[in-house]
């Protein structure tokens, strides 16, 4: 079994260069027994929250030398003497990670809309203390005039401005999210 990798590129045109992030397909099971081979360590790191459906794993890969053929044409070339050469076009080389990147925007922004109308209604329904309430009783009455307390309303915790600053920072962030991801995407 075969995946597409971004890895560093390394190579020993004179003394070894680190050349950045390119694409590779590399083989990291066996084709009989479909064992991970020798040096190659992946796991499954379970689901994400509001991306059930995601397979989320990961991969380690110990000492793994590719052949210059698994280098992905767009992304440059290595001769047999060790010598790269660029891509004719440099955003080639960024356009697997860059689309990877636009795919986790667009996946996030309705988890955080779902976890921001979650606790937009909590903490708007959630109440908790409140200012003291003083009740005055007048001497027409035949009270004092002074106030003395009486039970307090309680507030929606939405009120207090610590709360509303995070609870609304998320909802703002995922209205954002979601105008902006089909932009970016």
């Amino acid at each position: 079994m075969r995946r597409t990798i971004e890895n560093q590129l390394a190579s020993p045109g004179g003394r070894w260069l680190d050349l950045g992030p390119h694409p590779f397909i590399v083989q990291i099971r066996s084709t009989t027994s479909l064992d991970l081979l020798p040096g190659v360590i992946a796991g499954d790191i379970g689901p994400k929250l509001g991306m059930e459906a995601v397979d989320n794993g990961f991969m380690v890969l110990q000492g793994l030398k590719a052949p210059r053929d698994a280098l992905l044409g767009g992304a440059g070339a290595v001769n047999k003497q060790g010598k790269y050469t660029p891509p004719a076009q440099r955003r080639r080389a960024f356009a697997g990670m860059l689309a990877a990147r636009t795919q986790i925007v667009g996946r996030s922004a309705p988890a955080l809309s779902v976890a921001a109308a979650i606790a937009l209604r909590y903490s708007a329904h959630r109440k908790q203390f409140g200012p003291p309430v003083k009740q005055v009783t007048s001497h027409a009455a035949g009270g004092t005039g002074l106030g003395k307390e009486v039970a307090p309303v309680e507030w929606p915790v939405l009120m207090y401005p610590s709360q509303h600053r995070r609870v609304m920072g998320a909802v703002y962030a995922a209205i954002s999210l979601r105008l902006l991801s089909p932009a970016v995407s």
